[in-house]
């Protein structure tokens, strides 16, 4: 018998030089595209820090600027009683514009995305709507340089005000504790006031309660109230960061 020895080259795409070029090609892609999303990323950084920086400077400041010259003109002899109660009024607004500017401000820049950030601007604002009150933070050891999403910072936070600010106008407290901690891969947050409570049954038509609800719903957290007439008020937050 003959034998014949046949022998079929693979085609260029078959072959092993093509496979490993296609494998380094994807990988240069692969990197490519990191290195974009990169510096897409620093450049929106750069950007809220900028636009921070020019609302809390400019626009901050001239807020300021109202507030201190209305200020200046209530003490004025000249004016009568309307005038003086419309310039308090003007005052008052330019102050709490302002403060809404800095948590606005406060939100964008990147410097404050994380878990660290927003306690510590926490702190501020308790520092600020619970003047004249006793009041404690109290916050349990936690990953501090986490970094949280910005709609996760800001129902949080706005769920913080929220309740500061109906301790502050409606709870005639003396004391108010805050405690802060993340357990389990959750963030929990608790406000004791020993004020004067409420009936929750009636609350619920109010827009604060109603705002609290919306934003843990946001979450995809929980929201507990206990409280009694006479007796203060705790509210806890629990949500998945």
């Amino acid at each position: 018998g003959s034998l014949l020895s046949v022998v079929v080259e693979p085609r260029y795409f078959q072959t092993v030089w093509f496979k490993a070029s296609i494998i380094v090609a994807a990988g240069l892609m692969m990197l490519a595209a990191q290195r974009f999303r990169q510096a897409r990323r620093r450049d929106l950084e750069r950007l809220r820090v900028q636009i921070a920086s020019d609302l809390h400077d400019e626009l901050g400041s001239n807020l300021g600027s109202i507030a201190l010259k209305t200020e200046l003109l209530t003490e004025w002899d000249g004016l009568d009683a309307p005038q003086r109660a419309e310039l308090s009024e003007i005052n008052q607004v330019a102050l709490e514009t302002a403060n809404q500017l800095r948590d606005v401000a406060w939100f964008i820049n990147p410097e404050f995305d994380t878990l660290g950030g927003m306690i510590l601007r926490m702190q501020e604002v308790a520092a600020r709507l619970l003047d004249g009150r006793q009041w404690e933070i109290t916050v349990e050891p936690m990953e501090k340089e986490r970094r949280l999403r910005l709609e996760i910072r800001r129902n949080l936070f706005s769920n913080y005000k929220e309740i500061l600010h109906n301790i502050a106008k409606h709870s005639s407290a003396s004391r108010v504790e805050i405690l802060v901690a993340e357990r389990n891969g959750s963030f929990e947050l608790i406000v004791r006031d020993n004020g004067c409570g409420f009936d929750p049954q009636r609350a619920q038509s109010g827009a604060g309660l109603r705002n609290l609800q919306r934003r843990t719903l946001d979450l995809k957290g929980e929201l507990f109230i206990h409280t009694n007439p006479g007796k203060g008020t705790e509210v806890r937050v629990v949500a998945q960061i």
